[in-house]
């Protein structure tokens, strides 16, 4: 689905990301962890079209689309949940779904029914329909801005750290919701800092450091990884 072949992306003569090469496929879960500044959401910007690359490929089923603009490759059915949710906070949460869905155009019939789906996994959004979305808490606002990149009905979804900044309980609560996203055969780019949740729910995972892959692999794999461990997980490995 996603093919990604020596990327390169720089701000101005800085370059950020270096011949970056990753794949996700239908249905799975891909998850890139690494240090703040290590390129991440770098990585996601440029595949949504917000940062055009300056060398490598990016295809999405089979469709080149790295200078694509963003709102066309959001119709090809690439969504990206942003860091930091990026809601329009004094529109209600109702109007906010709605946005969601405008790249699909005025099909009445099938917005209500991803409105539906919406609802139906986040049911405390169907609550609070009316209410202003910046008087949500941060839990739900992270809802609202799934549920909003839902709603274009997406083939792959892109989440850029969804669980910053959330207690415990609902870091757990959206985790289940996208594992129920991977069994409808969403395929997903996860980006967090939460390496050892990420590396439990990822089929496949990379390793960035500096703009770089310095490790990839099966999810669990890397998980177990005594480097992995000792940099991300704030494990110390005993010999």
């Amino acid at each position: 689905m996603l093919q990604i072949d020596r990327l390169e992306v720089a701000y101005g003569a800085l370059t950020v990301l270096r011949d970056i090469s990753l794949t996700v496929n239908n249905g799975e879960i891909v998850t890139v962890i690494g240090a703040n500044g290590a390129g991440k959401s770098t990585l996601l910007k440029s595949i949504s079209g917000l940062l055009p690359p300056s060398g490598g490929t990016i295809q999405f089923d089979g469709k080149e689309i790295a200078r694509t603009p963003p709102h066309q490759i959001v119709k090809l059915g690439v969504s990206q949940v942003p860091e930091g949710r990026q809601l329009f906070a004094e529109l209600s949460v109702l109007d906010n779904l709605e946005l969601g869905a405008f790249s699909r155009g005025g099909n009445a019939a099938e917005n209500a029914k991803e409105l539906a789906h919406v609802y139906d996994l986040f049911p405390i959004l169907r609550e609070r329909s009316v209410q202003m979305a910046g008087t949500l808490s941060g839990g739900e606002q992270q809802m609202l801005a799934i549920g909003r990149a839902l709603m274009a009905r997406p083939k792959l979804l892109l989440l850029d750290e969804p669980s910053l900044g959330l207690a415990p309980m609902v870091v757990r609560s959206i985790f289940e919701i996208i594992m129920q996203l991977k069994a409808s055969d969403l395929a997903i780019l996860l980006v967090e800092q939460n390496a050892r949740a990420a590396l439990s729910m990822a089929d496949r995972a990379y390793v960035l450091e500096t703009g770089r892959v310095v490790s990839q692999g099966l999810g669990k794999d890397l998980l177990a990884d005594p480097q992995v461990q000792r940099s991300y997980l704030g494990e110390s490995i005993a010999h």
